[in-house]
């Protein structure tokens, strides 16, 4: 089992990086754990050429150069990133949150879940939401027990239940 952190970020995108780094910041102590292997999320594994228009201080930028970008301004702070760790569940454990992957163990004071459309690889959703409309995308599941996350929606905290903690929110980007 790793050391216990301050903080601990689901998600090793842009937003998770930010995060990494902001908590660096603010002298908390932080990690990230993402499924992929390396950082970047979705600019990354997807369109890591395809320039982008919105970033503050950038009129335009390579999805890779802001990704690498990132990363450098978050390991200023010396703070772990863990790749290649598909999350399994959620544990509590002597006070602290305990997060689950398939080779190791994750203790923190706090979750943050900045987590896009997960892993990339297709999850079904279920026939009932199949034959009310849904579509592939519109709805995913986390491995938390008993948390439930609408995406692609303004309402995407709608459903949402953390198994431990008082207060869970999402917030959401789409490019």
């Amino acid at each position: 089992m790793h050391d216990p952190k301050d903080i601990t970020i689901i998600g090793a995108g842009p937003t998770g990086i930010f995060g990494l780094f902001y908590a660096g910041m603010r002298g908390a102590t932080a990690q990230v754990v993402d499924a992929l292997n390396e950082p970047g999320g979705q600019l990354t594994a997807l369109y890591p050429e395809k320039y982008i228009f919105d970033v503050a201080g950038f009129p335009k930028v390579l999805a890779k150069d802001l990704v690498r970008s990132m990363v450098e301004q978050a390991r200023q702070f010396n703070q772990p990133m863990h790749l290649g760790q598909r999350i399994t569940g959620l544990e509590e454990e002597n006070g602290h949150f305990v997060l689950v992957t398939e080779k190791a163990r994750f203790p923190s004071r706090a979750i943050v879940i900045a987590a896009g459309i997960g892993a990339f690889s297709p999850r079904r959703l279920p026939r009932r939401a199949r034959s009310r409309g849904m579509v592939a995308g519109s709805t995913t599941w986390s491995p938390i027990p008993r948390h439930f996350v609408k995406g692609a929606s303004s309402s995407s905290a709608e459903g949402t239940r953390p198994s431990i903690g008082a207060f869970s929110f999402s917030i959401e980007r789409r490019t």
